[in-house]
């Protein structure tokens, strides 16, 4: 599988399958780009992220369906709305 737009992928590393949040990234130097894989739950990065040349990136499959993802009804997206009403 190959990779689609930024969203949350299960990946092989090594001898696991996790789940990370996966961007590519453009090299600012040179031509070319990398992907940046980040633990996430529920909007928020959990740790550094890692990482991943484009040759070594392993998707075992897309998983839109991650409950990492942020819904519309969490609270930190509540909040957000409501603040942005008030202003």
């Amino acid at each position: 599988m190959e990779w689609s737009g930024a969203d949350f992928y299960q990946i092989e590393h090594g001898d696991k399958r996790p789940i990370y949040w996966i961007e590519r990234v453009e090299y600012k130097t040179k031509p070319g780009y990398y992907y940046r894989a980040v633990m996430r739950w529920k909007g928020r990065d959990e740790g550094r992220p890692i990482r991943i040349e484009a040759a070594d990136l392993r998707i075992v499959r897309k998983r839109p369906d991650f409950a990492g993802r942020l819904t519309t009804d969490h609270p930190q997206l509540s909040q957000h709305e409501t603040l942005k009403r008030e202003a």
